[in-house]
């Protein structure tokens, strides 16, 4: 089985729902699309590489709020902004900042950050070999190493270090 991870800024735009409406819950391609996109992506599956040239020509109508795409790529970069320091760089109050985003991808920014953040600590770690989980933690703003280990059981089901295992193997290197 494969998945197919998209940005989250173009999710409600390509499928045409509310993407909070599809969040946590497995759906299969053909419910969303017609038979000769899903034959697409499915060929550009094996690959596994799909970007935003590829979305781009399966949907080249969709539309991203610029807002929405902003918000995502603040959240999810190295150094993060707190959310009320984006809204308010945004000119949006916090509420309206998180109904957008929930919006169209599904998720809170408080969640985009944090799914954003255990991603850059297990790339560190897997980066940065000889730093121990306690350092991988602190280093990328978490309290204390059962922080981490919290955040790697939410968002993956794994312990952090069964993450980091599974984020080092070559044909995983890619899959968070």
């Amino acid at each position: 089985m494969k998945g197919l991870r998209i940005n989250t800024a173009w999710l409600s735009s390509i499928v045409g729902l509310h993407a909070a409406e599809l969040t946590n819950r497995e759906v299969a391609l053909d419910d969303l699309f017609s038979a000769s996109t899903v034959h697409r992506l499915i060929d550009a599956l094996w690959g596994d590489r799909i970007d935003r040239e590829l979305l781009g020509s399966l949907w080249p109508d969709a539309a991203v709020d610029a807002r929405v795409d902003h918000a995502v790529t603040a959240l999810t970069s190295q150094i993060a902004p707190s959310i009320a320091e984006l809204a308010d760089r945004m000119d949006l109050s916090q509420r309206h900042l998180r109904r957008l985003v929930e919006r169209d991808t599904g998720l809170t920014p408080k969640t985009i950050h944090q799914v954003a953040r255990l991603h850059h600590a297990i790339h560190d770690a897997t980066v940065t070999s000889r730093a121990g989980l306690a350092q991988i933690a602190a280093s990328n703003g978490y309290s204390d190493q059962a922080h981490l280990g919290r955040d790697a059981q939410r968002f993956s089901g794994l312990t952090p270090t069964a993450l980091i295992e599974r984020a080092s193997t070559p044909a995983s290197a890619e899959m968070f």
